[in-house]
């Protein structure tokens, strides 16, 4: 994660009351975060076995899925991690190759051909891409007397509304295999832009 803050107070004026009083107590802010995208791994998920004991955690019960001989993770990336086309596949599903294991045996059902094991990559193995937030913010602080200051703000999250988009589908059977289709929605991820004004009374 890669974090800068940043702010500026406008210079303080006195040789006119009235320029002063529109000038004097402005801020102009910011921050900046860049951070590595979610690690994620690559399953399969068309047995049932696994599914039907790990029915709500299926990362947890279906195979992470395998390379195929002589393929580096590399090489079954499409796309890097500093940016995605959402319209094209981030991995190459002809890099995957399920370990499929043999009905009858190994507790898998007589006749069920859809059952892998876990093959030679790690979890997490893929890295989704990264993500960027620019927030702004302008602020003025009124001093209303010793005790109370007022503070009014106007704040922008991800203020250019950059997209930033969730690791790609790791269902190796899914027809959405390897697509990062849909973005973050919370902030602190980077989701969309969102505006806010405020007052606050410190006293």
């Amino acid at each position: 994660v890669f974090l800068i803050n940043y702010v500026h107070q406008m210079p303080k004026i006195t040789s006119n009351r009235a320029l002063g009083y529109a000038i004097n107590g402005w801020t102009i802010g910011g921050q900046t975060v860049a951070q590595s995208g979610e690690p994620y791994s690559v399953y399969d998920y068309s047995g049932s076995v696994a599914s039907i004991f790990f029915s709500s955690t299926d990362d947890i019960g279906n195979p992470i899925v395998g390379l195929t001989p002589g393929t580096t993770v590399k090489q079954a990336e499409l796309q890097g991690t500093t940016g995605v086309n959402a319209g094209k596949p981030v991995l190459n599903v002809a890099a995957f190759q399920p370990q499929f294991l043999t009905p009858g045996q190994d507790g898998v059902p007589a006749g069920d051909i859809y059952e892998s094991a876990y093959d030679n990559l790690g979890r997490n193995t893929f890295r989704g891409p990264f993500s960027v937030r620019f927030d702004a913010t302008l602020g003025k602080n009124f001093q209303l007397n010793e005790r109370f200051r007022l503070r009014f703000s106007f704040d922008a999250f991800n203020i250019f509304n950059h997209p930033n988009f969730l690791p790609p589908t790791g269902n190796l059977s899914s027809g959405q295999f390897g697509l990062s289709t849909s973005t973050y929605s919370n902030q602190q991820s980077g989701g969309p832009r969102i505006t806010q004004l405020a007052l606050r009374l410190d006293f």
